[in-house]
């Protein structure tokens, strides 16, 4: 088990215990078999990335369930998503977007982030990412489910809904990958 230093401890001699969970820990063991598979999950998906990273990954409904699936099967759990705004010719003049602020452009648009959405969180639905007692296959099916769960009967009915948002999935990773 590796140590660290405690925050604001001066003393090299007080550190707290990090515990990986198994959920990291098969990460760890498969992480470049995973990073490789990645790239072509997003590209076979027509995924796109908003920044830098495995972060706020917007994907089209047409695509949704079958990346969820496709993380599911490469043993990587989605946590978390913010909503993007799709703002298209057709859907300024439908929905009377663009909702929330600027953002990249995409196909037949742009996208812009919904700021003002409350976080997901999947500690809410008795969900706890860091809890090691939590095998990783459990943790996985738990997490992508809930999120799956989540729009199929919870999205259409919060006051922010629109028929333009699209999901941007947050990717249970290590730094730097």
């Amino acid at each position: 088990m590796r140590k660290f230093r405690k925050p604001g401890s001066g003393n090299p001699e007080v550190s707290t215990p990090i515990k990986i969970t198994p959920y990291f820990q098969q990460l760890l063991v498969r992480g470049s078999e995973i990073q490789g598979e990645i790239p072509y999950i997003l590209e076979k998906f027509e995924v796109f990335p908003v920044r830098n990273g495995l972060m706020d990954l917007v994907v089209e409904w047409n695509h949704f369930l079958g990346l969820i699936n496709a993380f599911s099967q490469i043993k990587v759990a989605v946590y978390s998503f913010s909503l993007w705004c799709k703002n298209t010719p057709e859907n300024k003049i439908r929905y009377r977007c663009p909702h929330g602020r600027g953002g990249p452009v995409c196909k037949n648009g742009f996208l812009s982030e919904m700021y003002f959405v409350p976080k997901f969180i999947l500690k809410t639905y008795n969900v706890d990412i860091s809890d090691p007692a939590i095998e990783a296959d459990e943790l996985i099916s738990r997490a992508n489910n809930t999120i799956l769960k989540y729009f199929e009967t919870e999205f259409k009915k919060e006051l922010f809904y629109s028929p333009c948002l699209l999901p941007g999935l947050w990717l249970l990773l290590p730094r730097g990958w």
